[in-house]
């Protein structure tokens, strides 16, 4: 707001440039919005500068985008006639913003957390050498926010001393006891190797109790350092926290509706030239139509520009090898994990899957409801049939057109390796990371990375 307002008073003398105090507060709204969405008000953030820098630039020109276009609907003339307010505002509200947070706010919270005021409490899953490590790294962080209560591990006897009087306070079936027990705050899991589904269950009851669980653990290497992540101590780790209140899922089906119809128009001649394509290359429906299982295993009329020749998913061979990469005893001789069989897929069609161009159809899907625009893959009723029940729950929300895997894997990421990506996406949904997403897919369209 004050950013605002001293934009307003260096342009004082120029016609047009009275503002209420409407205008004044939304702006304030607005900021407030943006910096939600890239979670600056996370206080673990002040302790990592370059990260709070670029989500300051970030938070700043998002909240602008939106001003902006709310200024055009409510008809805010000093807004639309006055560019240079624009600019000022963004230069002026980041040096504020930026020398508020580095000078007066990162002091406080250093002086909060070394006063141990109201520490949250943290348990570790895990007392191997991972566990042992971060309790270290933690205890030596000098704006140590965080109360190491101890630790879970099945392969330890509980009381044991493992490192500075925090001791095994429990094996990991006790979990639901502990949490209540001793106030926990956070879970973070720690295991150096261990299975998924211990993770599965573990990650249930932290959602079920509202408790955010943190992974520090090579046992998910396949979650990249370049997405969302935070601190704990002086080390990287990954969130994995709920996020699925009906005003976000409004919102989210709302934008899907939007973007996908402002998308189709936009898309429309290159749908007929696809299209047309098709007809021309093979026998056969321009569009491949075949059932998918969506949220919670639900079934829909899944859509696609077909690829390959009439019948060719009726392929015996493709379900049993599916069966096989799903419980991991198949990799293609390139590295691939995609099934394809090249033999059928038509001249267009290798194009066209090249590039993820079969998929736009699915806009369609989007529309209906069926599917969202970011989310996880829809699976195949017989893929259903060889999931784990830690599989099924990449299947809790609404499949997606382009999500994580897509954007970060592909076709080269093993199939335990995208659920886990898809519950990381999952449990870290957020506009934000939505658009993160749709941006990245763009490049891995344009230059066919992984398509097959």
């Amino acid at each position: 707001v004050a950013a605002f307002l001293v934009s307003i008073r260096i342009l004082s003398d120029v016609p047009g440039t009275e503002v209420g105090t409407f205008e004044v507060a939304l702006s304030g709204l607005v900021v407030n919005a943006g910096f939600l969405s890239f979670r600056l008000y996370n206080g673990a953030i002040l302790n990592n500068a370059t990260h709070q820098l670029v989500k300051i630039i970030m938070g700043v020109v998002l909240s602008v985008l939106i001003f902006i276009a709310l200024s055009y609907f409510l008809g805010f003339r000093i807004i639309m006639e006055n560019p240079f307010l624009i600019v000022n505002y963004v230069l002026i509200a980041f040096v504020f913003i930026t020398v508020f947070r580095t000078a007066i706010a990162h002091p406080l919270y250093l002086h909060y957390v070394r006063r141990d005021i109201a520490p949250k409490n943290l348990l570790i899953i895990g007392a191997d050498y991972v566990g042992q490590l971060m309790a270290a790294k933690i205890n030596l962080n000098r704006a140590n926010e965080m109360n190491v209560v101890g630790f879970l591990d099945d392969n330890l006897t509980p009381g044991l001393n493992i490192f500075k009087n925090k001791k095994v306070i429990g094996r990991l079936k006790d979990i639901s006891a502990v949490i209540p027990r001793y106030d926990i705050d956070e879970v973070l899991y720690c295991f150096s190797n261990g299975n998924y589904i211990t993770f599965q269950e573990i990650l249930d009851i932290c959602n079920k109790t509202n408790t955010q669980m943190r992974i520090a653990s090579p046992f998910f290497d396949v979650v990249s350092p370049r997405l969302q992540d935070e601190k704990v101590g002086i080390s990287v780790t990954y969130d994995f926290h709920p996020n699925h209140s009906r005003l976000f899922n409004a919102a989210k089906r709302s934008f899907d509706i939007v973007f996908s119809i402002a998308g189709g128009m936009v898309l429309m001649p290159m749908l007929l030239l696809i299209a047309t394509a098709i007809k021309i290359d093979s026998r056969g429906p321009v569009l491949y139509v075949h059932t998918r299982l969506g949220k919670d295993g639900k079934p829909f009329r899944f859509y696609k520009f077909r690829s390959m020749i009439v019948d060719s998913d009726k392929d015996e061979v493709r379900k049993e090898t599916m069966g096989k990469f799903i419980n991991g005893h198949y990799v293609n001789d390139n590295g691939s994990t995609k099934i394809v069989d090249e033999s059928k897929v038509t001249r267009v069609g290798k194009l066209l899957r090249r590039f993820s161009l079969d998929e736009l159809p699915q806009l369609y899907n989007v529309v209906k409801g069926d599917m969202s625009l970011v989310g996880p893959r829809p699976c195949l009723p017989y893929e259903w049939d060889e999931y784990d029940d830690w599989h099924k729950k990449r299947l809790s929300v609404i499949p997606g057109c382009t999500g994580l895997w897509q954007v970060t894997g592909r076709s080269k990421v093993g199939f335990n390796d995208m659920v886990i990506l898809d519950l990381y996406y999952i449990q870290n949904s957020s506009f934000q990371f939505d658009i993160k997403l749709i941006f990245q897919t763009f490049p891995v369209m344009l230059f066919g990375k992984g398509g097959e």
